[in-house]
């Protein structure tokens, strides 16, 4: 007898290895040309290269994704030096793709994460960078090939002043 299984019960992938090839290529295109027409849109700290704010929604443009805050907290998490709150906002974010796809991301930031940067520690910046990390994250987790945003990277209090750069030669920035 023979035994027929029901090919939707057994775990394969969709795309074959050339054709995940030819993705990463075109998303690696796409990600050099927004490079060359945004490099304000580009960080490096340290020998590596972040992309910010802007590149993340461009590519969720280019992708026609649908990206939408499912959920925003707030939290106080203790107190500051001058007993100021130690506030700290997150958000989640679902970044939806045309055919049904979908990936989540989120992010976090903190009054005294804000204290050690260059922006003023408002309610609005805290509260701003928490929803662009999520953002960012949940368009990279569903199209990014996981790379982590500029926003994400931590930065340590005494590290020397960011640099902005444009990309390496070829515009490699992975």
């Amino acid at each position: 007898d023979l035994v027929v299984r029901d090919e939707t019960s057994v775990p394969s992938p969709i795309f074959r290895g050339a054709q995940m090839v030819k993705a990463l290529a075109d998303y690696r295109e796409l990600q050099k040309a927004l490079d060359d027409s945004m490099p304000d849109q580009l960080m490096t700290i340290g020998d590596r290269a972040f992309r910010k704010k802007g590149y993340w929604r461009a590519i969720a443009v280019a992708f026609n994704l649908t990206v939408e805050c499912e959920r925003e907290s707030r939290e106080v998490l203790g107190a500051l030096d001058g007993d100021s709150d130690n506030y700290v906002y997150s958000a989640i974010y679902r970044a939806t793709a045309p055919g049904g796809r979908a990936a989540i991301g989120d992010g976090m930031c903190a009054v005294s994460e804000k204290q050690r940067g260059r922006m003023e520690a408002t309610e609005h910046n805290v509260r701003s960078h928490a929803h662009t990390r999520a953002f960012n994250r949940a368009v990279s987790n569903l199209v990014g090939f996981g790379e982590v945003s500029a926003e994400e990277v931590e930065r340590e209090e005494h590290a020397p002043p960011r640099e902005k750069k444009s990309a390496r030669p070829g515009g490699a920035l992975l």
